[in-house]
């Protein structure tokens, strides 16, 4: 069997991504085991590489189709990072700010929300709206203090 045919073989192709699959899950705590993108940016960067690999040993070939692949999908994955870390920041302050907004109510002796109050807690809930506008609960206090006076 030629190296063309033991590289591109369906054998050595899934040994290849199980093993991508298994050191970003390990390294970045992502599974793309049943991602059919990320196969196939794989599969076809698989060729590209054959083809630019100037090497007759298929150990070398599949460490750069490797280690290409580790670099290129952390980079994907990680930009998704952000979005979660913020979707979570949200949830807190939304909580904080709630938490907040109630306590001072009910030491008023009072439940009622102001239209204010119920826009920011609107704003704080939505993440997408909230990182757009990359308010926080440092940001509605402010205004909240500059109404009272």
């Amino acid at each position: 069997m030629s190296l063309y045919d033991k590289y591109h073989s369906d054998i050595n192709i899934n040994y290849m991504y199980d093993l991508l699959v298994q050191i970003l899950n390990k390294d970045i705590g992502e599974d793309i085991s049943n991602n059919d993108a990320f196969k196939k940016i794989f599969t076809d960067n698989s060729k590209q590489i054959f083809t630019e690999v100037n090497s007759d040993v298929l150990e070398e070939i599949n460490k750069v189709l490797l280690d290409k692949h580790i670099l290129h999908f952390t980079n994907l994955l990680q930009l998704n990072k952000p979005k979660d870390i913020l979707n979570d920041n949200a949830k807190k302050n939304y909580n904080q700010y709630l938490f907040l907004t109630l306590s001072s109510n009910s030491n008023k002796g009072t439940t009622n929300l102001t239209p204010f109050d119920d826009l920011a807690i609107l704003i704080a809930s939505s993440a997408s709206f909230y990182s757009a506008l990359s308010l926080s609960i440092m940001d509605i206090e402010k205004h909240l203090n500059s109404k009272k006076h």
